[in-house]
């Protein structure tokens, strides 16, 4: 059974970052949303160090790269897994070259993807 824990949901609308934190909360998530900056969702992140990340690349995906490479090259953050959400059908904004760690999903697959993580199985 999975243990949900913190999400840091990093999205650059702020209006469906709160609807894809509502689907999170609903399964037992403590969701923080980010749609301001990268800048303030890697300050949170270093300060709380959450569960996951987990960025939205369906808008701006050069700032969830530059966020996700933030996350990976500081000590306090390098352990933090990353998933990346895309559009159904989209080709992946990301590659391996940003973190070969991160996963990429899709919002209608993304809870059933958590629960698969590793991290969170007990």
């Amino acid at each position: 059974m999975p243990k949900p824990g913190t999400a840091l949901l990093v999205h650059w609308d702020e209006g469906e970052a709160e609807i894809y934190a509502r689907h999170l909360r609903e399964t037992g998530w403590h969701v923080r949303v980010e749609s301001r900056s990268g800048s303030d969702a890697f300050g949170y992140a270093k300060k709380t160090r959450p569960s996951v990340a987990v960025i939205y690349t369906t808008r701006l995906p050069s700032h969830g790269v530059s966020l996700a490479r933030e996350l990976r090259c500081h000590s306090l953050t390098s352990r933090i897994p990353i998933l990346f959400v895309d559009q159904p059908g989209a080709a992946p904004s990301v590659d391996d070259s940003v973190s070969p760690d991160a996963r990429c999903t899709t919002d209608d697959d993304l809870v059933t993807v958590l629960a698969e993580m590793p991290e969170f199985l007990s």
